[in-house]
């Protein structure tokens, strides 16, 4: 991104306000050691679909920017000399402290400029005594190099020495923060060997493909001269170096005495602005987004950001933890280092799923009811996953298996299923119905699933009945209520019938006769069993079998199944195939005459 003067101006506001906050939060610190690069350094929620969450970032940002590209320029004119020799005793001791205050490796140059030639300098015009470069020694060595002499009229020539710095005389690296520490004690001819400021300044903000070289501009205060910012009495505009270190988004160190230049080298690059800008690396499909988008600050001092993050409102996200970092970097894409420490936070989301089937158990008459509905819930903690829909596999196993179905969520994030049985004694029993949805982190799988069941059951008895039939003997029905109007059956002849809500599939009902005088109980019988029933208070309650159809062929009735004495009434009573008993019916007969 290009500098601009509105970027110096920020900068210098900006720094202004963070110096105080700063010095409060280091303050703070004190008591439990330094503060974090990144502060808070991870997030770990639990969010749903449509969630977000707000959190205040402080990045700390290193004392020099990440990747250095230092090019030392001197004007190297007679009056330089004390200038020149406090570079040289310090040099060694800028680099390294440069070295401690960055990150990566930092890569540094020298050169200088004089005067023009027209004026009788006896030295270069403009010459890099060393190429960028980590070989700190080498640079040490052309900075030893430098020597004061020549200079001619005042103006010198620092306007072409820009030019080519900025084009093409060093070869700054990719990704680099590119400085040139310029320091000299007078303005500059303009033009100079053919370049203006204005061919600088545009060169300088030009050169990186657009990202520009930061000047720092250190004004010596030497006798005679006018400093960087001076008019060499009149001959050249004022306010040069102001202008060109501004144009760049550097600044001017004004007044410096020989013997400080060094200091104020170093402090002018522990100075530098510096862009942070977040980047989230792998959040899909969470939305992180960060107000400002990117901050320039002071370098060593922090840079605040409202981090919000966001869970789409989709459906399908849920079911998954996300795991992912937000790095903070340079403009020019570098990850910010303070200590050994990366400015890289981590986040960590989780986005659960759930689902809940309704009811959860219920109890159906099957003959009076043969049909079931499911209702499921799917949600993500409190919010429906109707978000687009997510899709419920329904499966029935158990007494009924084989039924299923699959169906979409609605926008309350509910999904139904409903199946009918058939009204059978084979459809008695239970039925487990589970509902599976996917994940997000396994979207081919439905292993996010509920289950509930279903009984399907027959509690209502059957109908018993103990209908007089004819005596064989006379092949006359005898009739009721008989002598006395007592409503017994004269000649104890009965059938015994009885009637079921069920009947596809079912066991044959059986049909018990009790003796009401002895307790004694005599079957089980089929439907259409017919029976010759004898009380005889003096008896011993017993059954025979007679010409009927009980198999034997015995008896002198063939009409008759069996013969039962008892010492008191017979009732009778039918049993299903679930157990479930019929009211006991009453076949009534005299007792014999006395």
């Amino acid at each position: 991104m290009k500098r601009f003067k509105a970027r110096r101006e920020q900068f210098l506001r900006v720094a202004s306000l963070a110096t105080v906050a700063w010095a409060l939060i280091l303050q703070a610190g004190l008591a439990n050691g330094p503060p974090a690069v990144v502060d808070p350094p991870a997030v770990d929620e639990t969010m749903a679909p449509t969630y977000d969450i707000l959190i205040e970032k402080t990045v700390q940002t290193p004392d020099i920017p990440p990747r250095p590209d230092i090019v030392f320029l001197s004007d190297t004119t007679g009056s330089m000399g004390d200038a020149i020799a406090n570079v040289q005793d310090n040099i060694d001791l800028i680099m390294a402290d440069v070295e401690a205050g960055t990150t990566g490796t930092p890569f540094f140059a020298a050169a200088q400029y004089r005067d023009e030639e027209q004026y009788g300098s006896l030295g270069p015009l403009f010459q890099v005594d060393q190429g960028l470069t980590d070989n700190q020694a080498a640079v040490s060595a052309a900075v030893s190099g430098w020597s004061a002499n020549s200079g001619g009229d005042e103006p010198e020539a620092q306007l072409n020495a820009l030019y080519q710095l900025a084009t093409g005389a060093v070869s700054y690296r990719d990704q680099s923060t590119s400085v040139i520490v310029w320091f000299g004690d007078a303005p500059g001819h303009d033009p100079s060997n053919g370049n203006s400021e204005v061919d600088a300044t545009n060169a300088l903000n030009a050169a990186n493909d657009g990202d520009g070289i930061i000047v720092i501009a250190i004004d010596i205060e030497t006798e005679g001269n006018s400093g960087l910012d001076g008019t060499a009495g009149g001959t050249v505009p004022g306010g040069q170096g102001t202008r060109i270190a501004d144009a760049t988004g550097g600044e001017l160190i004004p007044d410096a005495s020989p013997d400080e230049v060094s200091d104020a080298i170093l402090a002018a690059l522990q100075n530098l602005p510096i862009t942070v800008v977040p980047v989230a690396v792998g959040c899909d499909p969470l939305v992180v987004t960060f107000s400002p988008t990117s901050q320039t600050v002071t370098s060593g001092d922090p840079a605040v950001f409202d981090e919000t993050i966001t869970v789409p409102a989709d459906a399908s996200v849920a079911g998954q933890t996300v795991e992912c970092t937000v790095e903070f970097r340079d403009e020019f894409g570098n990850v910010l280092v303070v200590g050994d420490e990366e400015a890289i936070q981590a986040i960590t989301v989780d986005i659960p799923l759930a689902i809940d089937l309704d009811p959860d158990t219920k109890v159906n008459e099957l003959s009076e009811d043969n049909a079931h509905t499911v209702t499921a819930y799917v949600s993500s903690l409190d919010v429906p996953l109707g978000l687009g829909g997510k899709t419920v596999q329904f499966e029935v196993t158990g007494t009924n298996p084989g039924y299923g179905a699959s169906t979409t969520t609605d926008d309350d994030g509910v999904a139904t299923f409903g199946y009918s049985v058939p009204i059978s004694c084979n459809s008695l029993g239970t039925d487990t119905i589970t509902g599976c949805t996917n994940r997000a982190d396994s979207p081919d799988l439905f292993e996010t699933c509920d289950e509930v069941t279903k009984d399907w059951v027959d509690t209502i008895p059957p109908v018993a009945e103990c209908v007089p039939t004819e005596n064989p003997h006379g092949d006359t029905e005898p009739t009721a209520p008989g002598e006395g109007e007592q409503g017994q059956n004269q000649d104890g002849f009965y059938q015994l019938l009885a009637t079921d809500n069920l009947v596809d599939g079912c066991a044959p009902l059986d049909l018990f006769v009790e003796d009401t005088g002895s307790g004694a109980v005599f079957g089980p019988f089929g439907v259409g069993t017919k029976i010759k029933y004898i009380e005889d208070p003096d008896a011993v309650p017993e059954i025979a079998a007679m010409g009927g159809n009980n198999g034997n062929g015995k008896g002198k009735s063939k009409d008759t199944d069996w013969r039962i004495k008892g010492t008191g009434d017979a009732v009778l009573t039918a049993v299903d195939q679930s157990g479930n008993v019929s009211a006991p019916v009453n076949c009534l007969v005299p007792p014999p005459p006395q």
